[in-house]
C-alpha cells in the first residue's frame, strides 16, 4: 500500500487540489448563483435559438457553441443557470488536469503538479470557473491541441481542436496563428516538408466550416459572401475599444502577479529553457502563445479585463511550475523562496475564492423574484431592458439597449414593457449628443410607461414599466 501511495503521490496531490477546487465551487454557487452579464446573454441567446425567436434575444457578436448548450438545457427542461455552471466547473477541472499532464510531459511530475496548483489557486481562474462563459471550454480545446501535439497524435486533430477553440472564443484564433507559424518555422528548420502545416490548417477549416455555412445562411442576403461568413467575428472586433474600461500596458502583468505571486516563477521557467536551449515545438508553443497573447491583449485590445488572461493562464502556469521546480533544486535558497511565495500567495487566493459575489445588494432572493417578473405577468410584445439578467429567468422576448442611438419612438416600436436602470445607459461627459438622446429617451418612458415593480439596485432604482 505504501509503495502504491509513493508511486501515485503526484496523482493523489492532484486529487486533493481538484477536491478542494470543486468544494470551493459548490460553496460559491450555493452562496450566489445569479448569472453575470455575459452569462445572461448566452442564456438569452440559447432561448432565442430553441424558441425560434419567441424568447430571449439574439446578439450578433457572440459565438454560438455556448449559447447552443445553454439553450439545449433550457429546451429539455433543465435550469439553464445551474446546467451552465456545472458545465463551467467540468471544463475548469479538465483544464487543471490537462495543465498537470502537459507540465508532466514537458518537464516533470512535480512541474505538472505545481502548474495545476498555481492555476487552481489563481483567483481569476476560480472566479470564472463556475460561469456560463466561453473562456473555460475554449481554453480546454487549446490545451487539448497542445496535449495531442505533445503525444504526436494526428496533426489534423490538433487543427480541429484549435478550430473549436476559436469557435467558442474568437480571440483564441490567435492560438491557431501561433501554432501555424511555429509549424511553418519548424518545417523549414527540420526540413520535414509542409504536410503538417497543411494538415493542421485543414483541421482548423473542418472545425469552422459549420460556422461559415451558418453565417452565410443567416447574413448572406444582406452582405457580400466574405463579410457574411465572418460577420459575428467582425462585429466583435468592433468592441475592442471602450472608454469605460481603464487599463494600461502592464495591466495583465500586475493584475496576475498581485493576485497570485507564484506566477512570477514563469520568468524562471523561461530563463531555464533559454539557458539550456531546451526548445522543441511542444515547449516553444506555450512560450510563444503566452508572449503573443500578452502583446495582443496589452497593446492591440483597448479593453482591459483580467478575464482575458484566462486564455493564456494555464500555459503561464506550466512555465511557472517548471520554474518553481528548477529553483527548488537550489536546496535551502530554493525552498526559502517557495515558502515566502506560498505565504504571499495563499491569502490572495483565499480572498479570490471566498469573497462575496458582486451582487450583494439587494438580496439574491429579491433579485430572482424581480428578474422572473414576466413569468408571472406575461406580455405579448418585446421587453426592452438595460440589463440582460432578466433573460436568464424570464421566457419573454427581449431587446437590449445599452446606448441610446435613436429617437424614443424608434426605440419603443413594438415594445410592451421596459426594465430600466438609468445608470446602465452610459455617456461620456463630453458626448453631449448622447446625453441629450438619453434624456429624451427617459422622458418618453416616463410619459408612456406605468411603473409596476421596482427594486433598489446598488445606488440606483431598477424599475419595470408597462408601455402603452
Amino acid at each position: 500500500m505504501r509503495e502504491i501511495i509513493q508511486k501515485r503521490k503526484a496523482e493523489i496531490f492532484l486529487g486533493i487540489i481538484l477536491l478542494a477546487f470543486v468544494t470551493g465551487n459548490i460553496i460559491a454557487i450555493t452562496r450566489n448563483n445569479i448569472p453575470d452579464w455575459d452569462e445572461s446573454v448566452y442564456i438569452g441567446m440559447g432561448k432565442y435559438i430553441f424558441s425560434w425567436g419567441n424568447a430571449g434575444e439574439w446578439e450578433l457578436l457572440r459565438p454560438l457553441p455556448l449559447a447552443l448548450l445553454a439553450g439545449l438545457s433550457w429546451k429539455i427542461g433543465l435550469n439553464p443557470i445551474y446546467a451552465g455552471k456545472i458545465i463551467g466547473v467540468l471544463f475548469s477541472v479538465l483544464n487543471i488536469i490537462l495543465t498537470y499532464k502537459i507540465g508532466k510531459e514537458l518537464f516533470s511530475k512535480k512541474a505538472g503538479l505545481f502548474a495545476a496548483f498555481f492555476l487552481a489557486i489563481t483567483p481569476v481562474f476560480f472566479s470564472f470557473s463556475n460561469k456560463i462563459l466561453t473562456e473555460m471550454p475554449s481554453v480546454f480545446f487549446t490545451l487539448l491541441a497542445l496535449w495531442l501535439l505533445i503525444k504526436n497524435k494526428n496533426i489534423l486533430l490538433v487543427g480541429v481542436c484549435a478550430g473549436i477553440s476559436f469557435l467558442v472564443k474568437f480571440p483564441n484564433g490567435l492560438f491557431m496563428i501561433v501554432l501555424a507559424a511555429l509549424l511553418l518555422l519548424y518545417a523549414k528548420k527540420e526540413k520535414t516538408g509542409m504536410k503538417p502545416v497543411y494538415m493542421c490548417i485543414a483541421g482548423f477549416g473542418i472545425a469552422i466550416l459549420p460556422f461559415i455555412v451558418f453565417n452565410l445562411f443567416m447574413y448572406g442576403n444582406e452582405l457580400n459572401p466574405l463579410e457574411a461568413m465572418f460577420r459575428p467575428m467582425l462585429s466583435a472586433a468592433g468592441v475592442h475599444s471602450n472608454p469605460f474600461y481603464p487599463g494600461g500596458l502592464l495591466f495583465y502583468v500586475t493584475g496576475l502577479l498581485k493576485t497570485n505571486p507564484f506566477l512570477v516563477f514563469s520568468i524562471a521557467g523561461l530563463f531555464f529553457l533559454f539557458k539550456r536551449k531546451d526548445f522543441n515545438i511542444q515547449k516553444t508553443l506555450p512560450v510563444a502563445y503566452v508572449i503573443a497573447s500578452m502583446l495582443y491583449f496589452s497593446i492591440i485590445v483597448d479593453i482591459k479585463d483580467l478575464r482575458f488572461a484566462l486564455l493564456f493562464l494555464p500555459f503561464l502556469a506550466v512555465l511557472a511550475g517548471h520554474g518553481a521546480v528548477e529553483i527548488a533544486r537550489y536546496k535551502r535558497i530554493g525552498y526559502a523562496i517557495l515558502a515566502v511565495m506560498l505565504i504571499a500567495a495563499i491569502p490572495a487566493a483565499y480572498y479570490g475564492i471566498t469573497r462575496s459575489n458582486y451582487l450583494s445588494e439587494p438580496s439574491v432572493r429579491e433579485l430572482k423574484e424581480f428578474f422572473s417578473y414576466f413569468n408571472n405577468h406575461p406580455t405579448n410584445g418585446i421587453v426592452l431592458t438595460t440589463l440582460p439578467y432578466p433573460m436568464a429567468y424570464s421566457d419573454a422576448r427581449f431587446r437590449s439597449i445599452f446606448y441610446v442611438g435613436a429617437s424614443p419612438e424608434q426605440i419603443l416600436k413594438g415594445v410592451s414593457a421596459a426594465i430600466l436602470l438609468p445608470s446602465a445607459l452610459k455617456c461620456t461627459e463630453h458626448d453631449l449628443e448622447c446625453i441629450k438622446m438619453k434624456e429624451s429617451f427617459f422622458k418618453g418612458i416616463y410619459e408612456r410607461g406605468k411603473p409596476v415593480a421596482s427594486i433598489k439596485y446598488w445606488e440606483d432604482n431598477l424599475t419595470i414599466y408597462l408601455i402603452s
